[in-house]
């Protein structure tokens, strides 16, 4: 199957695209940015050779007549570009609803142009498009209010692009360590979680809206993790942020991950990412 990747060189569009490629079937990623594309091409050239099934493209969403030309031929899509920082969004709400949703539009007309079943179209979704408070979550609601395929809600990806364990990670070793509430929650999950739940439901011929179940931890717990008895300092929560986000109901609500659970999580983002790993503490968690 040909499978088109919108945002396929951003943090869930790589692992979706290295994905569908491992699995023999021939991807279009599309994306703005030309250094991702030359970064992902290099990497699958050295898993694969030059044989491998990755198409490229350089495109923008908000590009009608070019994402329509990027759909041709494919069976299906997976709708991950997004402009989802918060902050940002409030700034420049009108460059969020333009690709948010107008982007959204657009992906959706292309899709029914191209006669794609409407169970094999995803739209990758969040939690904070539920009870929107934000510009980001109020573009992604409206996002799902165009899409006439299947939309998945993924809280905090762990270790994706702009995540607040980097900003942690960068105050190591500092007297204090700052976050916006100590009482702030958020829910977790893993690129290749992401990516099984979307072949699932590439998978299953049904449309409507799924929130696979999350773990969550609270900001002052990752605090713990990432530096072990180093004291807290709140600033207070940033504009358009939410101190809980909302899931579609209870059910998708997981378990409270512990300090030390959080605290091999961090070490084991550190290893990747050649990072000295995270201090170990004795206090038990």
């Amino acid at each position: 199957m040909k499978i088109l990747i919108t945002g396929g060189t951003g943090f869930l569009g790589r692992h979706l695209v290295k994905h569908y490629v491992t699995q023999g079937h021939e991807v279009v990623s599309f994306a703005r940015r030309e250094q991702g594309h030359e970064e992902q091409s290099r990497e699958l050239r050295g898993l694969f050779g030059e044989k491998h099934l990755l198409r490229s493209w350089i495109g923008d969403v908000r590009d009608q007549d070019t994402v329509q030309r990027a759909m041709a031929g494919c069976g299906a899509v997976i709708h991950c570009a997004a402009q989802k920082h918060v902050p940002w969004g409030e700034e420049f709400p009108e460059e969020c609803i333009k690709t948010n949703v107008q982007g959204t539009i657009n992906v959706q007309q292309a899709a029914r142009k191209e006669g794609i079943d409407p169970s094999k179209a995803i739209l990758i979704s969040t939690d904070k498009a539920v009870k929107p408070i934000n510009t980001y979550g109020a573009s992604k609601f409206l996002a799902e209010c165009v899409w006439a395929g299947k939309t998945i809600r993924f809280g905090n990806i762990w270790g994706s692009t702009g995540s607040v364990v980097y900003w942690l990670l960068a105050q190591r070793g500092n007297k204090e360590i700052k976050i916006t509430d100590k009482n702030m929650l958020r829910y977790h999950i893993k690129a290749e979680e992401c990516a099984a739940v979307v072949s699932h439901e590439l998978e299953t011929p049904t449309v409507g809206k799924t929130t696979p179940i999350m773990p969550w931890y609270t900001l002052v717990d990752l605090c713990e993790a990432v530096a072990p008895g180093v004291p807290v300092v709140t600033t207070g929560i940033r504009r358009g942020e939410k101190l809980i986000e909302d899931l579609d109901g209870i059910e998708a609500i997981g378990p409270r991950m512990t300090v030390r659970h959080l605290r091999k999580e961090v070490e084991t983002l550190c290893g990747s990412m050649g990072m000295a790993d995270t201090p170990k503490s004795s206090v038990p968690s």
